[in-house]
């Protein structure tokens, strides 16, 4: 996949996507398990070395040993949904009209997630505040790119292509539960957060 064009993708990335789709494997070995890394080391450099305070309070900072296990599973849980997303998406295409092509599916899954990923960059400066306005600013631009692309790529009419998009996401929905609950359950087991306090 054209990096690139990924990042920042064009009608003509669209209509590529839909006449010459990448290979499942392209996508999750080539792009998928690299831009997973973003939210997951930048996440950790800014827990355990620049740290975050609360008003006039110390610097908090996460433990090495908790960090390292928190961007573990943020790691696999980035990959896990773009593949798990395109798989569902997959499947679902007959139901609207879609062509089944599990690399059409990929790549555009993860064209639609790329700027939500990238978004991790903000966590070498973890200010809530700040990780929160850019977190929700990427959730609309992913959203308006997978409800305005995926008739591109399928080559299906527009309203079709609005429900299709949108059982997509509902699973996506269900996807993030999903993540939460197995979070919150690794936490009960001993991996929850361990803070410590600057200076």
């Amino acid at each position: 996949m054209n990096y690139l064009s990924v990042m920042f993708p064009t009608e003509r990335h669209w209509q590529s996507l839909n006449k010459t789709p990448p290979s499942p494997k392209a996508v999750i070995l080539g792009y998928a398990m690299l831009i997973s890394l973003v939210p997951a080391v930048c996440g950790y450099i800014g827990a355990t070395s620049v740290g975050w305070s609360v008003g006039s309070g110390p610097t908090v900072y996460m433990t090495q040993s908790s960090a390292f296990f928190i961007a573990l599973g943020t790691y696999v849980s980035a990959v896990a949904s773009i593949f798990l997303l395109s798989a569902a998406m997959d499947w679902m295409a007959p139901t609207y009209g879609a062509e089944q092509n599990l690399g059409r599916s990929a790549g555009l899954i993860a064209t639609v997630l790329t700027p939500v990923y990238l978004v991790g960059i903000a966590g070498l400066y973890p200010v809530v505040w700040l990780i929160s306005c850019l977190f929700l600013a990427a959730l609309a631009y992913s959203a308006y790119l997978f409800y305005s692309g995926t008739a591109k790529v399928f080559g299906i009419e527009v309203e079709r292509a609005f429900v299709f998009a949108s059982a997509v996401l509902a699973f996506g929905l269900v996807l993030f539960a999903g993540v939460l609950v197995v979070s919150v359950t690794a936490w009960s087991f001993g991996f929850e957060p361990v803070f410590t306090s600057g200076l």
